[in-house]
């Protein structure tokens, strides 16, 4: 980091290498305090981060059933930020942030099928200000099942964001039964295949009606 000349407090920090809960963070970055706000202007980016070395060093501490997890999947992510945080009124500067998992195995202990799965993500600020998410290739498949997905939600922030999905669903049956405990009954035969689409406000959206 270097402190910048300037009449208002800054510093600036470039290349910043730290680990955060397992998380390998390079941070650049301008960051000016006039009063009452940070100007900021930088990136960050984690390059390849194990999802097993995040369970086993932070996620299985809370949820114990996370030790069952095996994979060899990883998380790659860049975010921009530019503009203010106004202290007195909470806004948000601009960002735009995009994760990746690419295609993957995943495996649960006691089990020997294995879940392949690939993601593209995206949450950033509107013209407006608001935080929209987005996720244009969610894909997974195991024996028996095949989904595709793209989809996203409009200010996340808000009362009542707006939801809307895009995608497929090929599954056997016959296949899956196999994941149904024996003491529920159930038996299940034949073939799903259909197209997911919708769009929809939250509020409009529970258990019993999607």
């Amino acid at each position: 980091a270097r402190i910048l000349r300037d009449t208002v407090p800054a510093f600036g920090i470039r290349d910043m290498k730290l680990s955060v809960a397992s998380l390998p963070v390079s941070v650049s970055a301008r960051i000016r305090l006039p009063e009452n706000k940070c100007e900021i202007k930088g990136s960050l980016d984690i390059d390849g981060c194990r999802i097993n070395d995040l369970t086993d060093d932070f996620v299985k501490g809370i949820i114990p059933e996370a030790e069952n997890l095996s994979t060899d999947a990883a998380i790659y992510l860049h975010a921009d930020v530019d503009g203010d945080y106004d202290f007195e009124k909470g806004t948000l500067p601009s960002f735009d942030a995009r994760m990746e998992i690419h295609e993957s195995e995943f495996r649960w202990k006691g089990m020997d099928e294995v879940v392949k799965l690939a993601m593209k993500a995206a949450v950033a600020t509107g013209n407006s200000g608001q935080i929209n998410a987005s996720f244009d290739n969610l894909y997974a498949r195991t024996e028996g099942l095949k989904l595709q997905l793209a989809g996203g939600a409009s200010d996340l922030l808000g009362e009542d964001p707006s939801i809307t999905l895009d995608g497929m669903l090929d599954a056997d049956l016959d296949s899956l039964s196999r994941f149904v405990p024996d003491s529920m009954n159930i038996d299940l035969k034949g073939r799903i295949n259909a197209g997911i689409k919708g769009n929809a406000r939250l509020s409009q959206l529970s258990i019993y009606n999607f």
